[in-house]
């Protein structure tokens, strides 16, 4: 055993001792190996630190690189050799765009053949820029207006209840505005709320709610609103999408309830001829304790299927479909289709069907 104990301290030292020769002692000394910038603003722009040092070694030493921790630390310093007993210095400089707050960045000196290394620290807090209309509200509509994004995404919108999502919007011009909108694609179920006029520098809210409280709708909600500004149209129009499934009991601990799964939920056709039948068989599987009801059969381009709403799979059981991947006469190369369909699945109310192949 302590033979065994005597190779493994061998052993050690023979891997450690090596490594312990990569690091040697550097021969630039710093006068300061840290700056604090303090406070400062970030509209003031970049700051910098001149860092100074000797060569304290008997030989010339040439500094080899100088590695920073972020793309918003850069090094400026001579890449001459700085001979033995000579003073020279590196420049740090610091941009504080859009970086408010407090900050750490090292810079490391590389020297001596990469085996030598000196690290010098910068430190500060940047106060922030004030901020504008157009850092708050990235769209800019024309005419004045801008908004915090051109689309909504509400999610699952449940029957019987409302949901309400806002999009931010400011009158950047030095004008009031007066502010209305035209439908481009509506569903009859989504209510725009949004002030008639905004003065100018003014911030408001458009506030977007899908009401399925009077009307029964599963699937795919979607719509697209143009604003108009001082009766013109916006460049970019206003989207809402989501999607309508039950309303679930808010704790379904000891309720029994459909559980929803595909089999395949994907399907590679591979490489195709445009004459080819790509049409393949897809497994409905409900695990659950009840009944799984198909709520809405929403097939998108170059998608057709023999499922339709209303199919019931009973709890345990299993249900057979069609999908078929239609190829157009246009179509070539890879080709994409996908089939969304809803049901009473408390847990995973939507899923999706996807078909590919390659068209020849």
């Amino acid at each position: 055993m302590k033979r065994y104990l005597l190779a493994l301290v061998a052993l050690l030292a023979t891997t450690i001792l090596p490594a312990q020769r990569q690091q040697t002692p550097s021969a630039l000394l710093f006068e300061e190996s840290t700056w604090d910038f303090g406070k400062f603003d970030e509209a003031g722009g970049p700051v910098s630190h001149t860092f100074k040092f000797k060569n304290t070694s008997a030989s010339p030493v040439v500094i080899e690189r100088v590695v920073t921790s972020c793309g918003c630390t850069t090094p400026e310093y001579s890449r001459q050799p700085v001979r033995p007993g000579q003073e020279s210095q590196i420049t740090i400089t610091y941009n504080p765009d859009g970086r408010p707050g407090r900050f750490s960045r090292e810079v490391n000196i590389i020297t001596g053949g990469g085996k030598s290394r000196n690290t010098l620290t910068i430190k500060g807090v940047v106060n922030p820029r004030p901020r504008t209309i157009a850092d708050d509200y990235a769209y800019d509509l024309g005419h004045g207006l801008r908004a915090d994004t051109s689309h909504k995404g509400f999610g699952y919108v449940a029957q019987g209840t409302t949901k309400s999502v806002v999009v931010e919007i400011a009158n950047e011009s030095a004008a009031t505005i007066a502010l209305g909108y035209d439908w481009e694609a509506q569903s009859g179920l989504l209510k725009v709320a949004m002030p008639s006029s905004l003065e100018p520098e003014q911030r408001a809210q458009i506030t977007l709610t899908y009401d399925l409280t009077a009307t029964e709708h599963y699937g795919e909600l979607s719509d697209r609103l143009r604003l108009k500004i001082d009766g013109k149209r916006a460049i970019i129009a206003l989207s809402a999408s989501g999607t309508g499934i039950d309303k679930f009991p808010d704790n379904i601990r000891g309720v029994k309830v459909a559980r929803f799964g595909l089999s395949p939920a994907f399907y590679n056709f591979g490489k195709v001829s445009r004459d080819m039948d790509l049409t393949t068989t897809i497994t409905i599987v409900n695990q659950g304790d009840a009944d799984l009801i198909i709520r809405s059969v929403e097939p998108r381009k170059h998608i057709s299927t023999d499922l339709v709403a209303g199919t019931v799979v009973p709890a345990r059981g299993e249900r057979k479909f069609k999908v078929t991947l239609v190829i157009d006469e246009s179509d070539g190369g890879d080709v994409f289709g996908t089939l969304t369909i809803v049901a009473n699945d408390p847990e995973r109310p939507m899923r999706e069907i996807r078909l590919s192949a390659e068209v020849l």
